[in-house]
């Protein structure tokens, strides 16, 4: 439930409210259609989830709400080319005692090529939602697990079930170098064996099964196990393995593995590309490599130490450049870590298209670690396109996503500066059509900065929210946190399931603060409060339902 509008969003006997409109023209925007091509303040018109026109002047219609994006950037919605964005959290399974660990099960040995991500989705997932409020609208979603966990499937980030949420299914087999700990394969040579070994099996079973398909007469019945049968697309290249190869070491061993066997590959999560990339280049292998770089540490002079200070600092420096085994082991860290963030860009220069995989990286840290990697040396166009076409291209939705064009998906994301711009906020995502709407967070003000409170707020209090509906109510609680504020915010139609707002800053005697809900129909919840020492008011924004009016008075808390 949307626990503040409960009763009047959901009044009209319906799972989900309806949509005020599903039509948005986007005014006076820099368009980035795609690397390297833009139209300077134009306006991109979308209507039923799909992008209708791109152009310099677009007559609106009648339905459509006018979006005024004063001189901000929209690119295409991003997309994640592999991750395990949106997967259930899986209850460890005991392994049975009596379990042969030379001979174990397919399932326990971590080989489930016929496992589909799309089974293990839940759309209430707090990743998709992180993704999303970073700019991404559809990902490559592939299952956790050993060798060969499962098969991937391309999800679109919105949706209340994963049924809503699925775009193309099986479209790729999830593979790893990984044993499965004290059974077999535990090693990385037993597990390069049991790749051969169910490969080639597999073969002759597809063999087999051909056979009997275009005469059985005189053709035993072919019964196969569903692992044996989810290879015989990868065997006739109608589906690609994405092999998790994080260093230098596991891709050269999945690359001999590839030319061995056969198969189509890609290189997945990569972090230490560079030595391989004549071999890649050369085989053309598709790579998507690891965003999750180190901080390289920039050396800050600070003028205001003391001269003591200074002399310590010249005395540890002549100290350590005295140790030459040290001196050339802090030289061949920093030529690594350079690198490791120079990566992309030797790809680039090479001429390796490249994608980005989120095994291990942070959402969060995507444009700080992507600034680091065009300082190295990255072209912008190149960092776009491995957000946008090139996955595109490579899990085969550049039909319907990619670029801002006509007829393609409405997946859009709408910055404040250009994206690459240290200072850039995202403030909207569309995901096919869905807008979402990502208010500027505010910086807490340091001490001196705000007018102190004259009393303290801290406490439960009782609010009424007028909406057109019977009132709804409720409690709210304050508790101060460090320097900022806890609201836990409590209705009374739903009284198990409060929500919880942190990182409230109050200025003077008025607070405000803004929260996502994604329950029923995503959308941001802002509030704006004035209090006295025995009463508040102010009002409630819900999105695209418009702002109603709040009030409240104090029930416990400290006494003035």
């Amino acid at each position: 439930m949307l626990f503040f509008l409960a009763i009047s969003l959901h009044a009209q006997n319906s799972d989900k409210p309806k949509r005020v409109t599903n039509t948005y023209l986007i005014k006076n925007v820099n368009i980035i259609q795609k690397p390297g091509q833009m139209i300077d303040m134009g306006q991109v018109l979308i209507k039923d989830g799909l992008i209708k026109q791109v152009g310099k002047t677009i007559s609106p219609p009648s339905d459509a709400e006018i979006i005024s994006a004063d001189s901000m950037y929209v690119y295409a919605g991003f997309i994640d080319a592999l991750s395990h964005t949106g997967l259930k959290k899986e209850e460890e399974k005991e392994r049975s005692r009596n379990s042969n660990p030379g001979n174990p099960t397919n399932e326990e040995a971590g080989i489930v090529p016929e496992r589909l991500a799309s089974s293990l989705i839940s759309s209430s997932s707090k990743s998709i939602e992180n993704m999303r409020k970073n700019g991404f609208a559809i990902t490559h979603v592939v299952p956790k697990g050993n060798m060969l966990p499962g098969s991937g499937s391309v999800i679109v980030l919105n949706g209340n079930s994963s049924e809503e949420m699925v775009i193309k299914d099986d479209v790729s087999l999830f593979g790893q170098l990984k044993g499965s700990g004290r059974i077999y394969p535990s090693t990385i040579i037993g597990v390069l064996a049991k790749w051969k070994d169910i490969y080639r099996n597999a073969e002759i079973a597809k063999g087999h099964q051909s056979k009997y398909d275009l005469n059985p007469s005189g053709i035993g019945r072919p019964a196969y196990d569903d692992a044996t049968k989810a290879l015989f697309p990868v065997i006739d290249k109608k589906k690609s393995v994405f092999m998790h190869t994080k260093d230098h070491l596991s891709a050269h061993r999945a690359m001999k593995l590839k030319k061995d066997l056969g198969f189509d590959m890609v290189l997945c999560e990569l972090k230490q590309g560079w030595h391989l990339i004549d071999q890649i280049k050369r085989n053309n292998i598709p790579v998507l490599l690891s965003y999750d770089i180190p901080e390289k540490k920039e050396e800050k002079k600070d003028e205001k130490k003391d001269d003591e200070g200074k002399e310590k600092k010249e005395e540890a420096k002549k100290e350590k450049e005295i140790d030459p085994e040290l001196k050339i082991f802090k030289e061949k860290k920093e030529k690594s870590i350079d690198e490791y963030i120079g990566q992309a860009a030797a790809f680039e220069k090479a001429g390796i298209p490249f994608s980005f995989s989120h095994l291990s990286g942070k959402a969060k840290d995507l444009k700080k670690n992507i600034r680091q990697m065009i300082k190295s040396g990255l072209s912008e166009n190149a960092a776009l396109a491995a957000l946008t076409t090139n996955p595109a291209k490579l899990i085969g939705v550049d039909n319907i996503a990619g670029t801002i064009d006509p007829g393609k998906m409405a997946n859009l994301v709408i910055t404040n500066k250009s994206y690459f711009d240290e200072k850039s906020k995202i403030r909207y995502v569309f995901v096919e059509g869905e807008m979402f709407e990502f208010e500027e967070k505010k910086k807490k003000k340091k001490k001196g900065d705000t007018e102190e409170a004259k009393f303290d707020i801290t406490g439960q209090w009782s609010y009424k929210l007028e909406i057109p509906m019977p009132e709804n109510e409720g409690t709210l609680d304050l508790k101060k946190e460090g320097e900022g504020y806890t609201v836990t915010l409590t209705s009374a139609s739903d009284p198990d399931d409060p929500e919880v707002i942190e990182n409230v800053v109050l200025d003077g005697d008025n607070m405000s603060f803004s929260f996502e809900v994604t329950e029923g129909m995503a959308m941001t919840i802002s509030m704006d409060l004035t209090f006295t020492e025995e009463s508040f008011e102010g009002t409630v924004t819900a999105g695209e339902f418009g702002t109603f009016p709040m009030n409240g008075e104090k029930i416990s808390g400290p006494k003035k």
